[in-house]
C-alpha cells in the first residue's frame, strides 16, 4: 500500500485484496484512509471495491479499467486507533478580497485548502493540455497484440507504444451509496477519470444524486479547444445547519431549509457562477449591531425577526483559490419587500423599498440623461433601449436600472406616444420618456387600468 499511502499522505488499511492476472479481476475489502487533518477518523472507508483490468492494455504501458464498482463508502468514520500522518495538512492562507470565506463557514480552512489544490491541479493540467490534432496516435489493441507476437510480451510491454496518453484510465466509476448526515444517501457516477486529464480522449464527468433530490454534475474538459469546465448543483430542502455556517456570519439562522441553484463555468483563471439561494421555514436574527444590504442595524434586526423566507441572488467570481461573492442587493431587497408585504409588515416593506430605490439610483446609465433631454447619445440609441420586452411583460428589473431599457425592438412595436397635436409618435426619444415617466393622461385613480404598457410595472419600480 506504499503508493496509495504516498498519494493519501496518511496511513491506509485494507482487510483483504484479491487479484487474478488470468482474467484481470481485482477486489478489495475494508479499505480505510486516515484523515490527515483529523487522524482519529478516516477520510473515507470503502466496504468493498471490485473491478476488472484490461490485460491487453497493459502491453501499451497503460492501465485501462472499464468499470469500478464500490458498494458503500462512508465519510468521517472514527478509527479504532489514530492513523499515522505522513504529510501534514498545510494551513491555507485566507485570501484577500471583500468576501472572507472564514466569516461564513466554520470549516473555512479545509475549504480553502481544497480549493487551492483544485486551482493548482487545473493550472498543471492546462500546461499539459494539447489539442487532439497535436497528439501522437495511440496504438490499438490489435497493434499491441501483433507486436507482442513478434517481440514477445516482455519486450512489447517495454516498448514505447503509448505516446501522450494517460497511463491510468477509469472509463466508469460507480459508488452505490454514501450516507451523509442530514443530507441522505448519495450515489456517484464518474466517467473518463485518469492520472492526467489533460491527455484524455474525452472530457471527464461527474454526476452526484441523492434520495433527497440533490442533483449535482461537473465536467472537466481539457479536450475541446477553448472549452470551460462546468459545475451545477441543484439542492432542494437542504438543512441550513448542514452548511456549517460560522458564528461570524452576520445573520444567525437558528432554523431553516435552503434551495440551492448553483450553475456556471470555471477555469484555472476565473469563476463565472450565478447563485440563487432560497431560504424558507426560517427563524433568524441579526448578530451584533451591524446592518445588511445598506439597511441600518435596527431595521435589519426587525426585518429578519419578521420573515420566514428570503431569496438571495448573487454571483460567484474571482478564482478557485480566492472566490468572491457579489450579492445582487437589488433583487434581494425586492424579494424581501414582497415577503414583508405578504406577511402584512407594510412599514418594514416600505423601509426595504426605500433602500431598494437608493440601490437602483446609485447605478449610472451612460447616455440616458442626454437622451431624455432630446439629444442623441454618442453611442447607438438602440444600445440604451435593449430589453424593454421584459419590462413590457410585467417583469421587475434587476438591480441594474439599465436592464429596464432593454429591447428597442419590442418597445418600438408598441402603440406610439400621443403628441400634443393629437398625432402619434414612434420617436425612440418619446418612447423612452414614456418608459421612464409613464403616461399620466391614460391613468386615472388607483383602480383604473392603464393603457400604458409599462405603467403597472413603474408603480412597483418607484416603490
Amino acid at each position: 500500500m506504499t503508493a496509495v499511502e504516498a498519494a493519501a499522505g496518511a496511513e491506509v488499511n485494507v482487510e483483504g485484496v484479491n487479484l487474478s492476472l488470468t482474467d484481470g479481476k481485482f477486489t478489495m475489502e475494508g479499505m480505510q484512509v486516515t484523515d490527515r487533518a483529523n487522524p482519529t477518523h478516516n477520510s473515507y472507508t470503502i466496504a468493498k471495491l471490485s473491478t476488472s483490468i484490461s490485460m491487453t492494455e497493459l502491453l501499451t504501458k497503460r492501465v485501462v479499467i472499464d468499470k469500478i464498482l464500490i458498494g458503500e463508502m462512508t465519510l468521517g468514520e472514527k478509527r479504532d486507533s489514530p492513523g499515522e500522518v505522513y504529510r501534514p495538512v498545510e494551513e491555507a492562507e485566507e485570501p484577500k478580497g471583500p468576501f472572507n470565506i472564514g466569516d461564513y463557514f466554520e470549516n473555512s480552512k479545509q475549504i480553502l485548502d481544497y480549493l487551492k489544490k483544485i486551482k493548482e491541479y487545473l493550472e498543471e493540467q492546462e500546461k499539459n493540455k494539447k489539442d487532439p490534432e497535436e497528439r501522437s496516435p495511440a496504438e490499438t489493441k490489435e497493434q499491441a497484440k501483433e507486436l507482442a507476437k513478434k517481440l514477445g510480451y516482455l519486450k512489447a510491454s517495454a516498448a514505447n507504444l503509448l505516446v501522450e496518453r494517460p497511463t491510468i484510465t477509469i472509463r466508469r466509476l460507480e459508488v452505490a451509496k454514501i450516507p451523509v448526515d442530514q443530507l441522505g444517501n448519495f450515489k456517484v457516477e464518474a466517467t473518463e477519470l485518469s492520472n492526467n486529464l489533460a491527455l484524455n480522449e474525452k472530457p471527464a464527468t461527474l454526476k452526484v444524486t441523492s434520495d433527497k433530490d440533490f442533483d449535482g454534475s461537473a465536467t472537466l474538459d481539457f479536450v475541446n479547444k477553448d472549452a470551460r469546465h462546468a459545475l451545477k448543483i441543484i439542492a432542494p430542502n437542504l438543512p441550513v445547519a448542514a452548511l456549517g455556517l460560522s458564528d461570524k456570519c452576520p445573520v444567525d439562522i437558528s432554523e431553516a431549509l435552503a434551495d440551492i441553484d448553483f450553475n456556471g463555468t470555471f477555469s484555472s483563471k476565473d469563476l463565472k457562477m450565478p447563485l440563487v439561494l432560497k431560504v424558507h421555514g426560517m427563524k433568524s436574527a441579526m448578530r451584533g449591531d451591524k446592518g445588511i444590504f445598506g439597511l441600518d442595524a435596527a431595521t435589519s434586526q426587525e426585518i429578519f425577526k419578521n420573515i420566514t423566507e428570503m431569496t438571495l441572488s448573487a454571483d460567484v467570481h474571482g478564482t478557485m483559490a480566492n472566490p468572491q461573492l457579489k450579492v445582487d442587493a437589488g433583487k434581494t431587497l425586492a424579494g424581501l419587500k414582497d415577503t414583508l408585504l405578504a406577511a402584512g409588515k407594510a412599514q418594514l416593506a416600505n423601509m426595504a423599498g426605500a433602500q431598494l430605490k437608493k440601490v437602483l439610483a446609485d447605478v449610472p446609465i451612460p447616455g440616458v440623461g442626454d437622451l431624455l433631454d432630446g439629444k442623441l447619445p454618442t453611442s447607438n440609441p438602440a444600445d440604451i433601449l435593449k430589453g424593454a420586452g421584459d419590462l413590457l411583460d410585467g417583469k421587475l428589473p434587476t438591480s441594474n436600472p439599465a436592464d429596464i431599457l432593454k429591447g428597442a425592438g419590442d418597445l418600438l412595436k408598441t402603440p406610439g406616444v400621443t403628441k400634443p397635436d393629437g398625432g402619434e409618435s414612434k420617436n425612440p426619444l418619446d418612447l423612452l420618456k414614456r418608459v421612464t415617466d409613464g403616461d399620466p393622461k391614460e391613468t386615472e385613480g388607483d383602480d383604473t387600468k392603464t393603457k400604458d404598457p409599462v405603467g403597472g410595472v413603474l408603480d412597483k419600480i418607484r416603490l
